[in-house]
């Protein structure tokens, strides 16, 4: 049996809910045993246990995640010193972001909660630039001159790389939903922010790291010099450029598959799959789901403007008929409202033994039945109207179903309900599961929306920075193929699009067109020195390689931890991006390099 319980409190805060869901633990408690089992199920309380996971979650990840983290920057850096000023400025940036962007207008949210990584990786990305460009200078020059040259050869790419990402994030924020235009614009804020820090208080902060550990940067010019011959990214070049037409397939074999998938992608957004399959909330859903008649309710309110205004014959028929026209529908399991309860208490006088409900013809037997109600204080009543009697209910229930098939349900109810109702009624659904599922995929649609204009504004801007549209094309092209391959990886495991996948691609465009950007800009550099095309581009890879490469598994390790979070949407979120981060990896060290090096 189930008992629907009406509540009134406070529930803004985690404190509050956690309070809540306490306070009914410990009233249910003396009720539950072996025999008779007693489940709960309530939206704060699914906030709260998802909260609660996500941090039991985090306790075991982040150890984890940390200690690989560690190792590859200790292994690309080789030296503690480095190690430690680095750590220690991306630590500081991270810990100011918040209560900057809060300083602008923005907090942290679900929503936009996966910015940090974002930012947090691209911090890294100039850090680690700076570092091996500044290792990589002549040891017997003097520090201030080493910092001098060390800019030389990360300014540039690092400002275009920042203003082509800012542009990404920037175009989302000609969205109409307010949480990506958020993430949009608290982006473009935060990626300001860590380059005014980099090469800024960052860069003072490193000066002085330095002259307290100079042996860190103390790299003789020698072995230097036999380092590079014998390098893994010295090799690397000389093999993509060995590579262009393989590079050049495959990259282009990916663009058929790739649009097919797109069109095949999963935008089913269902409830009970942001809880995990273990989740006592889920369990409870899906047996309701199954037995009790579903689990997606939506309260749809008709408030007439004046008190009393419901108990008139005319606004309680014109309500009937829209419930009547719901249950038509053959879609609902379950439908109830004010009307309905008049026309049962209505049955009941009348001693209507047909099953047919019908409200009363006389307004004096429902005055009779509204002063009943009151006088025995019906308990159900609050879930059917307002204590003045001026707003009404229609609850309407189905069992689990496609997000956009629900939401296209309850909107035609909506929609007779508006052009059914007498004049100075008003009708809304706000109340109910639905409002989840529609933001969900209001955020989705809008993320979709935005990348065609992320691709067009990033294309302009590299074409801008280059002065070639050739090159702006080709850096561009290549970043779509890590896009490419999610797009194929989403649609053939049916990985559900909601608003937590759905950031993978925006994500990984950002840090692929970053790496590009830092590739392709050191050599146009180095080309304008007069440094011969297929030189430059192994030189470009021994330069920015090193940095592209740890910063690429730092992602690839986070995402791969995340598969051990008890939340499925992040599941998916964890093994697609280190997917697809893997492919931008690929992409910028091999293809793209394949593609720039002149024909032989």
């Amino acid at each position: 049996t189930l008992i629907t319980a009406t509540y009134k409190r406070d529930l803004s805060t985690p404190a509050l809910r956690q309070a809540f869901r306490n306070e009914m633990k410990q009233l249910l408690k003396p009720f539950d045993s072996p025999d008779y089992r007693i489940r709960t199920i309530s939206l704060p309380f699914i906030a709260e246990e998802i909260s609660e996971s996500f941090f039991r979650d985090l306790k075991l990840v982040l150890p984890s995640t940390a200690l690989v983290i560690l190792f590859i920057i200790g292994l690309t850096l080789r030296s503690f010193s480095y190690l430690v000023l680095l750590l220690l400025s991306e630590v500081t940036l991270l810990a100011m972001l918040p209560g900057i962007l809060n300083l602008a207008g923005f907090s942290l949210t679900p929503y936009n909660l996966l910015l940090l990584p974002l930012l947090g990786a691209i911090n890294l990305t100039m850090l680690t630039h700076q570092l091996i460009a500044l290792r990589k200078t002549d040891a017997g020059l003097p520090m201030d001159e080493r910092f001098a040259t060390m800019l030389r050869v990360v300014f540039r790419p690092s400002m275009f790389a920042a203003i082509t990402t800012a542009i990404g994030l920037g175009s989302l924020a000609v969205s109409g939903v307010s949480q990506v235009r958020d993430f949009g614009i608290s982006g473009m804020i935060g990626i300001g922010v860590l380059f005014a820090w980099n090469f800024g208080p960052g860069l003072s902060f490193l000066r002085l790291g330095c002259r307290a550990w100079p042996s860190g940067i103390r790299l003789a010019s020698n072995d230097l010099r036999q380092q590079q011959i014998d390098s893994l990214f010295h090799k690397l070049g000389q093999a993509a450029m060995a590579k262009r037409w393989p590079a050049v397939v495959v990259s282009t074999t990916l663009l058929l598959p790739a649009l097919f998938a797109a069109g095949h992608l999963n935008l089913d957004i269902r409830a009970v799959r942001f809880l995990s399959p273990d989740s006592p909330t889920r369990k409870m859903a899906e047996m309701m789901d199954a037995r009790m008649g579903g689990i997606n309710i939506v309260q749809l309110d008709f408030d007439t403007g004046k008190p009393n205004g419901i108990n008139q014959l005319e606004f309680l028929r014109k309500m009937q008929s829209v419930q009547d026209f719901a249950e038509g529908t053959v879609r609902f399991s379950s439908t109830y409202s004010y009307a309905s309860l008049m026309a049962m208490m209505n049955g009941i006088w009348t001693v209507d033994e047909s099953g047919e409900l019908s409200l009363p013809s006389n307004p004096l037997t429902l005055n009779l039945f509204v002063l009943a109600l009151k006088a025995t204080n019906y308990p159900f009543l609050q879930a059917l109207c307002d204590e003045t009697n001026q707003k009404a209910h229609l609850v309407l229930r189905t069992t689990d179903m496609a997000s956009g098939e629900f939401v296209s349900l309850l909107k035609s109810v909506e929609q007779f309900a508006k052009d059914t109702m007498p004049e100075g009624v008003t009708v809304s659904a706000k109340a109910g599961l639905h409002t989840i599922l529609q933001a969900d995929r209001e955020i989705v649609a809008a993320q979709l929306g935005s990348l065609v204009i992320t691709i067009i504004a990033m294309l302009a801007a590299m074409t801008v920075l280059w002065h070639s549209l050739k090159l702006a094309a080709v850096s561009l092209g290549i970043s779509l193929v890590p896009l490419a391959v999610l797009a194929v990886l989403a649609a053939s495991f049916e990985v559900p699009l909601n608003s937590v996948t759905v950031m993978v691609a925006a994500l990984v465009l950002g840090i692929s067109i970053d790496d590009a950007v830092h590739l392709v800009t050191h050599w146009v550099q180095l080309k304008k020195q007069g440094v011969e095309p297929a030189k430059a581009l192994v030189e470009s890879l021994e330069a920015k390689g090193p940095a592209i490469l740890c910063t690429s598994l730092i992602l690839i390790g986070f995402s791969v931890s995340l598969l051990w979070i008890s939340f499925p949407p992040v599941q998916d979120f964890g093994w697609l991006s280190a997917a697809a981060y893997t492919a931008a990896l690929a992409a910028v060290l091999f293809a793209l390099p394949s593609l720039l090096a002149p024909k032989r």
